[in-house]
């Protein structure tokens, strides 16, 4: 309240808004809110909104210095798809190996091991890191001594972004199982997947059954004149908006710092346009409920 004007910030699990109003609009006594709300904070609150539920109109004020419900509430204002285009400083991507004539999903979470050609990709665009004890970003893998998500992954440091790569093959392979539950946890769960792809086999993205990868980016290793080359391709979903930059017409890149600038720009705007499709704006709405109802439980009677 600043000079009888009061500014509130409403948060849902659909977003935030923000009002300003005065003395004069606030409902007054008279109305039938009833006795319940008779606070001027109740009051202030039915003004906001007259469907606001009775059962949380009674939760204590909280004070501007409570640490622990400001800091709640600033990850909670964080969770938009729009500030999580904005801040996107951490980046996780799926890197899925395809040896050559493989066509299923169970083939090709099953690989146990890859090509040189993969390899030399690997050195390519990051550095090799111990995963146990890891202090940067990590993208959800494990960091324990338990190493449930392998003893060792790719990052990057790229245009002030860590990236974290789920590497298919570097995640552990159990032996004798028919899905490789480890390997999809984290590879179904990545908007953006890289697909390293040996052989002329076409990809198709239903290939791997996840309602959250939204685009692929299919690099296929093309060696020409002993230099390593990638002929590249892009899919996406139908309500993915497009993202630059654009491929040209003869997409075949050759393994230098250019074409590193340029496939890093490409995964990090796949990205920022795959939070603006329906299924990411559906996970964040879920997360913003759950986050909510939490947050009210903590609130003292």
């Amino acid at each position: 309240k600043k000079n009888n004007i009061y500014r509130a910030i409403v948060r849902t699990s659909k977003g935030e808004s923000f009002h300003c109003f005065n003395e004069n609009e606030i409902v007054t006594r008279g109305s039938r809110i009833g006795k319940m709300f008779d606070s001027k904070s109740s009051r202030i609150l039915k003004t906001l909104n007259p469907l606001f539920s009775h059962s949380w109109l009674n939760k204590t004020t909280i004070r501007s210095n409570d640490h622990y419900i400001s800091r709640e509430l600033a990850d909670l204002d964080a969770l938009t798809a729009e500030r999580m285009v904005q801040k996107a400083s951490h980046i996780k991507i799926g890197l899925l190996y395809i040896r050559a004539d493989q066509i299923t999903e169970q083939e090709i979470f099953n690989n146990d091991s890859h090509s040189t050609e993969f390899e030399q990709f690997l050195n390519f665009i990051g550095e090799r890191v111990k995963l146990r004890s890891w202090e940067k970003y990590a993208g959800g893998l494990d960091t324990s001594s338990a190493e449930t998500s392998g003893t060792e992954s790719i990052f990057t440091n790229w245009n002030s972004n860590e990236i974290m790569f789920h590497v298919s093959t570097l995640i552990p392979f159990k032996r004798g199982a028919v899905e490789q539950l480890e390997r999809k946890r984290h590879i179904g769960n990545d908007a953006v997947v890289v697909v390293f792809k040996d052989g002329t086999q076409p990809f198709r993205p239903d290939l791997v059954c996840s309602t959250y990868n939204q685009v692929f980016v299919v690099l296929t290793p093309d060696r020409q004149d002993s230099k390593l080359k990638f002929r590249v391709a892009v899919a996406r979903k139908a309500d993915v908006p497009t993202f630059t930059p654009i491929l040209p017409d003869e997409p075949i890149f050759e393994a230098n710092e250019q074409f590193k600038e340029f496939l890093f720009k490409k995964i990090a705007r796949a990205e920022q346009a795959a939070i603006q499709c329906t299924a990411f704006r559906e996970r964040i709405i879920k997360h913003r409920r759950e986050a909510i109802v939490n947050l009210i439980e903590q609130l003292p009677e």
